[in-house]
């Protein structure tokens, strides 16, 4: 079933505030989640019968979690338990078919949460996700660059600055053999400064204000990109924060999936290719 066509008690369907309550994603594990992720551990998860974790996960999950007593799938509090499952989806402990099985109980039960085989990321709007998706789904290092972003950006332990970096490295693996063929050690900066210099031996696809325009248009999302990731050099600055925010990741990664799929799908391309 699709967001478009999600079901609604009666009483919700024509009071928008009761069915925005009914629709409201929850961060933690809320009541009605978490027997069916209980059951999912037990079913997925190196487990004994008793339900008490066994092997390597479980010395693991002790040292995690700072206990030396046995750690039972129901001892856990919500907040273990999500690690719990970030860890099997991580480690790549998990079959393709529970991990499609997890998500279906995360998105019916309304988590904030959606599972993937790269770990437990943040549940974001369909068409950004779609977006990214499809670049991540393409062969190649830009693609694995991105992925690495979205789960930086979107994962159960966030990384901002590591996010924005590998946002960069995407674009950056896209362009380079399109702007600077011969220079495989390129730089975003670089790019931009290529692209600027000869702005004539590129094209993009977009009509807009014409061909050499267009390019320049091109190059101001790039160097938008490039400016705002400030935390990539030692900054004397005390009143500059140490890191880009998470928000300023997220929006790297977005700019960055746009910015790859151009490269990639023919929207930008040196002239008389």
């Amino acid at each position: 079933m699709g967001e478009r066509d999600r079901w609604l008690p009666r009483h919700a369907r024509d009071d928008p505030e009761a069915a925005q309550a009914i629709e409201t994603l929850h961060g933690g594990i809320p009541p009605w989640l978490r027997g069916h992720l209980d059951d999912w551990l037990r079913q997925s998860a190196p487990v004994d019968r008793f339900g008490f974790w066994e092997g390597r996960p479980h010395l693991r999950l002790q040292a995690a979690f700072g206990t030396t007593l046995p750690i039972h799938v129901s001892g856990l509090d919500a907040e273990q338990a999500l690690d719990v499952i970030d860890y099997l989806l991580a480690e790549g402990g998990v079959d393709p078919t529970d991990c499609e099985e997890l998500e279906q109980l995360l998105s019916e039960g309304r988590s904030a949460w959606r599972a993937t085989p790269h770990g437990l990321q943040r549940r974001v709007e369909a068409t950004l996700q779609r977006g990214v998706a499809r670049v991540v789904g393409a062969p190649g290092r830009p693609g694995r660059y991105l992925e690495d972003a979205w789960q930086k950006a979107w994962g159960r332990r966030p990384d901002a600055s590591g996010a924005y970096r590998a946002a960069v490295q995407a674009v950056e693996a896209s362009y380079q053999p399109i702007v600077s063929p011969r220079n495989k050690r390129t730089t975003l900066g670089g790019l931009i400064r290529d692209i600027e210099g000869a702005p004539t031996k590129f094209r993009v696809r977009f009509q807009g204000d014409g061909p050499e325009e267009n390019v320049h248009r091109l190059v101001a999302m790039l160097r938008l990109l490039w400016r705002s990731q400030w935390d990539r050099h030692g900054i004397v600055d005390e009143d500059v924060p140490l890191h880009v925010s998470l928000d300023e990741a997220r929006d790297a990664v977005a700019l960055s999936a746009s910015l790859v799929h151009l490269a990639q799908d023919g929207g930008f391309i040196a002239a008389g290719a």
